[in-house]
């Protein structure tokens, strides 16, 4: 973690929730953009949610979500789908409490972010081969099947 992401950390007043409030977030990663997060893609992705099978990150200010990230998670594999802010900073912080979970050894033991820049680089993100992905996946998927909710009746 940049020791200037931690100095932020520590001096925020924003309250970073996980999992909370897929909705906003979600619309705040549509605000302002056109493209494939269709209301359609939403619906499907709200139901994947309702399974265990979409995380979220959010940062509040007095209730309000001000940045947000939302992606794919099965088993200790996490994958940023879309991310948003309205505050300067409010961005790194929902991406730094990600990477605080995968440094815990909890939750995620690897998160990809769809893209390799310079932003990522800096939280320690390297480039692996699509085998080196699917091997990291596969061997945390066991997770998954401890951690799914049951399906809708």
């Amino acid at each position: 973690m940049p020791k200037r992401v931690r100095r932020l950390q520590r001096l925020s007043d924003l309250e970073i929730r996980f999992d909370t409030d897929f909705d906003a977030i979600t619309e705040g990663c549509r605000q302002g953009r056109s493209g494939w997060l269709t209301g359609e893609v939403v619906e499907i992705c709200r139901e994947l949610y309702e399974l265990g099978f979409v995380a979220t990150i959010g940062a509040y200010r007095e209730g309000e979500v001000v940045a947000g990230l939302w992606g794919l998670e099965i088993g200790g594999t996490f994958g940023i789908m879309s991310v948003f802010h309205k505050e300067s900073n409010s961005g790194t912080l929902v991406i730094a409490a990600a990477v605080d979970r995968l440094l815990e050894g909890g939750r995620w033991s690897t998160i990809e972010s769809g893209q390799l820049n310079d932003f990522y680089v800096r939280f320690g993100a390297a480039l692996i081969s699509r085998e080196e992905f699917c091997d990291l996946a596969v061997r945390h998927l066991d997770a998954s099947r401890r951690n799914l909710k049951p399906p809708p009746k």
